[in-house]
């Protein structure tokens, strides 16, 4: 669909249905030299899911008029006034690299006026990213640390009491800056954590967690970390088996406690869906 924003012809895919204000919205701002194809299957997954979708070329990208916003707190504020055009009270945002910073910054706009953000999704942002504000309810952040397009390792502001978890895939050689918003892997588990937004919980405390993904394992998006505590014999093998995750990445978030056994009460961080914890009692036995 075509709005006016600020005065400027805008070009917005809408995932193939009118944009209903009515629904909960979804915000994907693309980078630096690209446009809103970036997020085609996203978008249309979500407008025929129940959301309204705002997938915009930025000022002077694609099909939108004008000359390209020259600050990022200038495309913050264009998003806001996206948002206004489109009538759409508050939306999730996901942005891959110069639109991930934006999504940041636009977050903290909403801080200062007193409204939360219940997703942000950085893909890639660029390292001036800045840190997460506290009116995050969830973060999460994919990059690439050694990318110089992007690279930018968000973290939470002190006192963030939000869902957090960051995921450095720079030991996936198959991954790069201008493909890794397109991975399915990506794709399909950002569509889950939307979806879940109005039926997910989480039992427990919430602690953040930070990841380099090791090459060759999959990339499973965790939200945040929770604690549980070793029984008498426990290890990090027997509880990452317990909890259903790999032993990396258990052993990555408990530095130190990599010896066996571990001390009975012993605090050990897991990683966690946002939905309750379920341990078993023995491990799943295989499938053949």
């Amino acid at each position: 669909m075509q709005l006016s924003v600020d005065g400027v012809d805008t070009f917005v895919a809408t995932g193939g249905r009118p944009f209903d204000k009515s629904l909960p919205s979804v915000v994907m701002l693309h980078g630096a030299g690209f446009d809103h194809s970036t997020w085609a299957l996203h978008s249309r997954w979500f407008a025929h899911h129940g959301y309204s979708v705002l997938a915009p070329d930025l000022p002077g990208h694609g099909r939108s008029s004008g000359k390209p916003l020259t600050t990022i707190a200038d495309m913050a504020d264009w998003t806001a006034a996206l948002l206004d055009a489109a009538g759409a009270r508050q939306a999730r945002l996901i942005g891959h690299s110069m639109g991930g910073l934006c999504a940041v910054i636009f977050a903290e706009i909403l801080e200062g006026e007193g409204i939360r953000a219940d997703l942000v999704v950085a893909i890639d942002p660029a390292h001036a990213t800045n840190d997460v504000p506290l009116n995050v309810d969830r973060f999460i952040n994919i990059f690439l640390s050694r990318s110089v397009l992007g690279g930018g390792d968000v973290k939470p502001k002190p006192g963030f009491h939000g869902h957090y978890a960051s995921f450095d895939l720079s030991q996936h050689d198959e991954v790069s800056h201008i493909n890794i918003e397109k991975m399915d892997t990506v794709q399909q588990q950002l569509v889950t954590k939307v979806l879940q937004l109005a039926t997910s919980r989480a039992d427990g405390d919430t602690v953040p967690i930070r990841y380099a993904v090791p090459a060759k394992a999959p990339v499973d998006l965790w939200d945040s970390g929770t604690s549980v505590f070793a029984r008498p014999g426990d290890s990090l093998q027997s509880i990452a088996t317990a909890y259903h995750v790999p032993l990396w990445s258990v052993i990555q978030v408990n530095k130190g406690a990599e010896r066996t056994p571990l001390v009975p009460g012993e605090r050990v961080i897991v990683p966690r869906h946002l939905e309750p914890v379920v341990e078993v009692s023995e491990p799943v036995p295989p499938k053949h």
